[in-house]
């Protein structure tokens, strides 16, 4: 009896063994796909070139003058682009960025649209671009230093390139986010799952600038800063940014802003 007790024991023990290889290999294998189809997203993308020329003149022997600027977005992919939108900006440094937070009348990253030739309005995403072909910018200087590039690749995805980088303009949901999702706005599981995002936001008001723990866990939860301004796009990251807390900068934001109103809120009373 007893022997055929070890001999079921390490038949369970030989098929747990096996069920964890089958699910690791199958876990390994939807990574796989998931990244070969992402590099095949990225392949179209990455043929997509800008081209900045500034046509300058001579005044001195140790100077010159730009004259003016040739912009151009080519498709050197197999496939149409749409959407295409283009401005030129400055990408500020970090002091300069908290220098401007919470100004309306500043710009820190000094953003206007281009204007392509042959296309009516400057900023209107509705230029398209077959496949080896380009639009085209040609007169005065652009002020900006950076050309910031939206488009939408042939398979309907939107990205956003900036010096050589490249993002999607949307991103993946982690299967844990989308499980707390769904049972965020299912009624008569919100009660167990709701507790987070206030818990979050009351911690918050209390370190920000500072990014507690709480905070983490909430963007992960629903697949992004949850506040109305969304969070901070890594292509308008200022220079020497904190990559890692760079997302939550919105939030940060508007509770610099909110403890501002009520300073100046306060000091009025008093006054009166």
């Amino acid at each position: 009896m007893a022997e055929k007790s070890w001999v079921d024991f390490a038949q369970f023990a030989l098929n747990l063994v096996l069920a964890v290889v089958t699910i690791s290999l199958f876990v390994q294998g939807m990574r796989d796909r998931r990244r070969i189809a992402e590099d095949r997203r990225r392949e179209q993308a990455a043929k997509i070139s800008v081209h900045r020329f500034e046509h300058t003149e001579q005044t001195r022997p140790d100077s010159w003058r730009i004259l003016g600027t040739r912009v151009e977005i080519r498709n050197d992919s197999d496939a149409s682009i749409s959407r295409v939108h283009a401005v030129h900006m400055t990408l500020p440094w970090w002091h300069d960025y908290l220098d401007a937070r919470g100004r309306t009348d500043v710009d820190p990253y000094r953003q206007q649209p281009i204007r392509f030739k042959d296309h009516a309005e400057p900023g209107v995403n509705d230029i398209s671009i077959p496949p080896g072909q380009s639009v085209l910018y040609e007169g005065p200087p652009l002020p900006g230093q950076t050309i910031l590039l939206y488009f939408t690749d042939g398979a309907g995805i939107p990205w956003v390139k900036r010096d050589g980088q490249l993002w999607r303009y949307s991103r993946d949901t982690h299967w844990l986010s989308r499980l707390y999702q769904w049972m965020y706005f299912t009624r008569g599981l919100q009660w167990l799952v709701r507790w987070p995002l206030p818990y979050a936001r009351w911690r918050f008001n209390k370190t920000a600038p500072r990014v507690p723990v709480s905070a983490r866990i909430a963007r992960f939860l629903h697949g992004t800063t949850p506040v109305p301004a969304g969070e901070g796009d890594p292509w308008l990251m200022p220079r020497h940014a904190s990559k890692r807390d760079w997302p939550y900068q919105p939030w940060i934001n508007g509770i610099l802003s909110d403890r501002t109103e009520k300073k100046e809120t306060s000091t009025s009373r008093d006054e009166c």
